[in-house]
């Protein structure tokens, strides 16, 4: 399996270019994705919430988000092309990318999964910041103990501090 991140923007074009089978659209409550013939051909999850840090407002992800995107992609034949994006493709979409590529590592037997699936991720987008509120829930329901919710928080801090410098 492919993992792929981009953001709203570019989604018609990497789907062209990139054959993705499997599309996981991430857009703020209010907002959609606009479906061209090309988009309807492929498997797509939407999912609507916002990009915040704490899990108590309104239109936060939730574990059931988390659990959506884990099921949409778990046991994808290994030709499978999965497209995630949300606005900008920093946090939202690199958060779901990562846990989606946690979670196929997992099944595939490896057990350095949280820093192995964070920097796959980083290869495809360097610019990830990834939303701690999905890598708090993708690291519960993968069992890594917080490993990659620490993985994700570490890449987060980094690009925070670079921005601040």
């Amino acid at each position: 399996m492919r993992v792929l991140v981009c953001e709203k923007s570019k989604v018609h074009d990497t789907v062209k270019r990139e054959g993705v089978t499997h599309l996981v659209s991430i857009v703020d409550p209010g907002d959609q994705l606009f479906l061209t013939p090309r988009l309807k051909e492929v498997n797509l999850l939407s999912l609507k919430f916002d990009d915040v840090l704490d899990e108590h407002e309104l239109f936060a992800p939730t574990r059931k988000d988390v659990e959506c995107i884990l099921d949409f992609t778990k046991e994808l034949p290994d030709d499978a092309v999965v497209l995630v994006h949300c606005f900008a493709g920093v946090s939202r979409s690199t958060a779901a990318a990562a846990a989606i590529v946690a979670q196929n590592l997992l099944q595939k037997g490896f057990t350095d999964v949280a820093d192995r699936s964070v920097e796959t991720v980083r290869e495809v987008r360097p610019m990830l910041c990834p939303n701690p509120i999905i890598s708090k829930f993708a690291d519960e329901l993968l069992g890594l103990n917080g490993q990659f919710f620490e993985a994700c928080e570490r890449v987060a801090n980094e690009k925070i501090l670079k921005l601040m410098s």
